[in-house]
């Protein structure tokens, strides 16, 4: 039986941290070869808008999981909301949440909720995953 090869994003977490990294960067340049536009234009005036949609509930009771992490994770939605309100997309550009918001980190504020890795949910500060090193 042939042994798999260990990627180099499972010799550990700062490895892991260079091979997302990488990954971001190679996405950069990606977009930027591909002359990829992101919305990044913010307007302090109000605008009118017309709600249409679902809505879902910020609290609710979810069998094992404890309640603070669905408080957590309004605060982290509101710190997140406060980077793309305003945000203006003019012809030609594309909305990315990851390239507005960026990385949610512990030391930009946000707190430990529900994150879904490899398929599976844990608690977690949310990031970028990766699905291969």
């Amino acid at each position: 039986m042939e042994k798999k090869r260990k990627l180099f994003c499972e010799y550990g977490p700062i490895a892991y941290k260079i091979s997302l990294f990488k990954e971001a960067k190679k996405k950069d340049l990606i977009d930027l070869k591909n002359g990829k536009k992101f919305a990044k234009h913010k307007s302090k005036e109000n605008f009118e808008y017309i709600w249409k949609g679902d809505t879902k509930l910020l609290l609710r009771k979810l069998q094992g999981v404890d309640m603070q992490l669905q408080i957590n994770k309004i605060k982290n939605l509101e710190l997140a909301s406060k980077k793309i309100d305003g945000i203006i997309v003019y012809p030609g550009e594309e909305f990315s949440f990851w390239n507005l918001v960026g990385n949610a980190t512990k030391r930009k504020g946000y707190l430990e909720g529900l994150v879904i890795s490899n398929s599976r949910m844990k608690k977690g500060v949310g990031r970028r995953t990766m699905s291969n090193g």
